[in-house]
């Protein structure tokens, strides 16, 4: 041991059994090994500290175990996983990013905003599969309980429990709990709007509640916009008829100082009694049909909730149920009336027609007062006063009252849609609020952990987004930059300009009609839209942005798999955007340590990743012929040893030749 120093082999205990009953009586120990073969239990001794212990390994996380493929360049194929690190291993075009991407989209893992080259990836899904391809992925939750994930090429996917169909389960919460995802060159790709794609992987999963609300709220308030929209001119029509109304008043006077209203008395009541009768007619239609509608519409479900039987409170349901068939009972009793109500309402229209043949009886009587009253009029002199006119100035007045009278009753509409509108607007900034304190949080426990990267969050503290978004709103209006930027400076989103329009047009100056009306004409947009929170990144307390683009994708890389929330962990060539040094001083060394609790999937062409990291399952691919053919084995397995020196060391002969130049500097060094 003195000899070996810090390098020490496990202790083997031997014994020689002279029957099987005296097997086992030493201390019973687990191998970890991937082929049944001498040199990988050789191995496992070796590195006891990995491949060695006192009790069997069992997995808590959730992990794939199978991925099987139907159709063009991977159909038939079969990919078994181990719950710990896989990687897929071959040239560049060998397949295995197809292979990954596949992975991503059976799990419905979305690449964010600021993804790299989204379209080859989605491309190389594409190719694999092919029009009417599938991939199903196998996989476990954290309770042990198998799911089957499929997914069509250009379909939605699916999960399944024991051969049955479940909608509704979240894949990355139920299934697979929280897989992250980054593809080529993601590491790497912190441009703008990095941040946010970065915490929606981090804790996007746990945002899915209240944004459903959010988008809730959203429709809310764009329908309450909507409805105020077409209340918008009442004011307008208001002023229309009250005109009308004044001005007939006004040109009705003349006619009044000739007598002409007295003598036309009967023909001008007729008038006002047909109109009534016609509204009393259309008044109990629409009663009819909101009858018909509103048993419709509880009839079945009155039903259904009285055929419910509670296994345990029996009791306490037949007291309830009481009360439910008391209150069945009078709905059935305004069912029952419909058809005597309807009988009833043909009868009023007939009985409402009978008086228009009655009044049309009179037409000959009442032009004959027209005619005796114009000669009258022109017997006095009064030549430019006529009957006929005198009927419809006073049509106008009833119409206009009528309108009036609309009118107010949507004016008190819109003053309660406003009130309204801005209830709505209170509870969808609560809202995202919430979502914002779900963020923080998470932030606050994932910065607690004192690692060198931090995350800080302001709320609603893009103003660069909103300025971009109010500009292009407003385009066209001839509204100055600077008074955007001010009113951006000043109000915290579309809402607060709202709630304070008067203010916000006093700071906009001259062109505060054209604001208005185009802040009028975009109001559901302007008042829906979020101000994104600002995210910094900071690394060694300097700016993520400001530090190099390998340093950028060390701090990510490290700071990712330090969360330890993540069961599932899948990352495109991370060589890419990474040296060999920080491959495997920093990330090979963490992955070891992880992946007994996370499942990790690489994609590769550094031998350093399935070689150093231990890789429980590898997978060589190789493009054939308009297919990719995979072999598939542990680091132990002899074939797949002989695909990684081919493959990633550039065949046994350079693998050779390079060892012995390493021997030769060891040598010079020393």
């Amino acid at each position: 041991k003195d000899w070996l120093g810090g390098w020490y082999p496990a202790e083997v205990e031997g014994s020689d059994c002279k029957s099987i009953e005296q097997i086992k009586r030493g201390q019973k120990s687990y191998l970890k090994i991937g082929d049944f073969t001498f040199e990988a239990v050789k191995f496992a001794l070796l590195d006891h500290q990995n491949r060695l212990s006192s009790t069997a390994l069992k997995y808590d996380q959730s992990h794939i175990r199978t991925i099987a493929y139907e159709g063009d360049k991977l159909g038939g194929q079969v990919l078994h996983l181990s719950p710990e690190m896989n990687t897929l291993i071959g040239i560049r075009g060998s397949g295995k990013s197809s292979i990954l991407e596949s992975i991503r989209y059976a799990l419905d893992i979305h690449f964010g905003k600021n993804a790299a080259d989204t379209t080859y990836k989605e491309g190389s899904v594409a190719n694999a599969l092919g029009s009417g391809g599938k991939v199903t992925i196998t996989a476990v939750d954290r309770h042990g309980r198998e799911y089957e994930v499929r997914r069509i090429l250009n379909e939605q996917p699916d999960v399944y429990v024991d051969g049955e169909l479940q909608p509704g389960i979240n894949i990355r919460e139920t299934v697979i709990h929280k897989p992250i995802y980054f593809g080529q060159k993601d590491l790497s790709n912190t441009g703008e709007g990095f941040e946010i794609d970065l915490v929606e992987k981090l804790v996007g999963e746990k945002l899915a509640d209240v944004r459903q609300e959010i988008t809730l709220q959203r429709q809310k308030v764009t329908e309450t916009t909507r409805r105020l929209a077409k209340l918008s001119d009442v004011a307008d029509k208001q002023k229309e008829y009250e005109d009308k109304k004044r001005d007939a008043e006004f040109r009705l006077k003349v006619f009044k100082q000739h007598g002409v209203e007295e003598k036309l008395e009967k023909q001008i009541d007729f008038e006002e009694d047909s109109r009534r009768s016609k509204e009393i007619g259309e008044f109990v239609n629409r009663y009819v049909q909101g009858l018909e509608e509103f048993i419709a519409e509880y009839e079945d479900e009155f039903t259904s909730k009285r055929k419910y039987e509670s296994k345990r409170n029996k009791e306490f349901f037949d007291k309830l149920f009481e009360l439910f068939d008391k209150i069945m009972n009078s709905f059935q009793g305004i069912a029952s009336s419909l058809d005597a109500t309807k009988s009833d309402s043909v009868a009023l229209r007939t009985k409402a027609k009978e008086f228009d043949v009655v009044k049309n009886a009179l037409k000959e009587e009442f032009a004959a007062i027209a005619r005796t009253l114009t000669e009258e009029l022109k017997s006095s002199g009064a030549t430019a006063i006529e009957p006929n006119e005198f009927l419809k100035l006073k049509k106008v007045i009833q119409n206009s009252k009528q309108m009036l009278k609309a009118l107010n009753k949507e004016q008190e509409q819109k003053t309660a849609l406003q009130t309204q509108l801005l209830t709505e607007l209170t509870q969808l900034n609560d809202y995202w609020h919430e979502e914002f304190k779900i963020i923080k949080k998470q932030l606050d426990g994932i910065n607690e952990q004192e690692t060198a990267l931090q995350i800080d969050v302001g709320y609603k503290g893009d103003k660069a987004a909103f300025l971009k978004f109010t500009k292009d709103l407003f385009r066209g209006s001839k509204l100055r930059e600077e008074k955007l930027k001010e009113l951006v400076g000043k109000y915290s989103d579309g809402a607060a300009i709202y709630r304070n329009i008067y203010e916000a047009k006093a700071l906009i100056g001259k062109t505060a009609p054209a604001f208005e009306e185009y802040f009028n004409d975009n109001l559901s947009a302007l008042l829906t839209w979020q101000v994104p929170n600002q995210f910094t990144i900071k690394y060694h307390g300097k700016q993520l942005k400001n530090h190099s683009i390998g340093q950028r994708a060390s701090a990510l890389i490290l700071f990712v798999l330090s969360q330890r929330d993540n069961d599932l962990v899948i990352i495109d060539q991370p060589e890419d955007d990474l040296d060999n040094q920080t491959i495997y001083a920093d990330v090979i060394k963490l992955v070891r340590k992880l992946k007994c609790n996370t499942q990790f999937i690489f994609a590769t062409h550094n031998a350093n990743v399935p070689v150093l990291g231990d890789a429980e399952q590898v997978i060589a691919c190789e493009y054939g012929e308009n297919s990719i053919n995979t072999q598939v084995g542990s680091i132990d397995c002899p074939e797949l040893q002989d695909a990684i020196v081919s493959i990633m060391e550039g065949g046994s002969e350079a693998f050779e030749r390079r060892k012995e130049i390493y021997q030769i500097w060891k040598h010079q060094d020393s």
